[in-house]
């Protein structure tokens, strides 16, 4: 199965706020027919956040979405035009986290086989990979789509 999709990735973009990165991807995901309803995403994605920031470090975040309404297991890629504040020390107890590179992930809900050890699986091998200083370098510096789909897809 091919989650990753040249068609949502995306570089050279700015957000204001991380609510922006979920409109945005919420309306990505519907327009790839991943989901029927973007807001069934987006408010997953909002869910997820509240539990605990999906900022990681090494100017990485991962939002990550598990809903009914997703169709297909998917997986893109955001590089930021500038950096986005992704954790503001006003309104959470964690540090500050600039954010330049954002993996977000739309995952089927547990009452689909196997979509909790996909969801796990996923996770890891993004993680995993973000503690290499090889492939944070890549990423980060990397501006053409074809490029980060290839330097991403290794991993997966």
């Amino acid at each position: 199965m091919d989650i990753l999709s040249i068609d949502l990735i995306d570089t050279n973009i700015s957000f204001e706020t991380k609510e922006e990165v979920f409109r945005f991807v919420s309306e990505k995901i519907h327009e790839a027919g991943i989901v029927d309803n973007p807001t069934s995403y987006y408010d997953a994605l909002v869910t997820r956040e509240k539990l605990s920031s999906t900022a990681l470090g090494n100017s990485f975040a991962i939002p990550h979405g598990i809903s009914d309404n997703i169709k297909n297991p998917a997986v893109g890629i955001i590089k930021l035009s500038k950096p986005l504040l992704w954790i503001d020390e006003s309104d959470d107890p964690l540090p500050a986290e600039l954010i330049d590179c954002i993996f977000y992930l739309a995952i089927p809900s547990s009452k689909n086989v196997g979509a909790d050890n996909l969801h796990v699986e996923i996770l890891s091998k993004i993680c995993c990979s973000i503690l290499e200083d090889e492939f944070c370098e890549k990423v980060l510096k990397e501006t053409d789509v074809n490029q980060l789909y290839d330097h991403f897809k290794s991993i997966l």
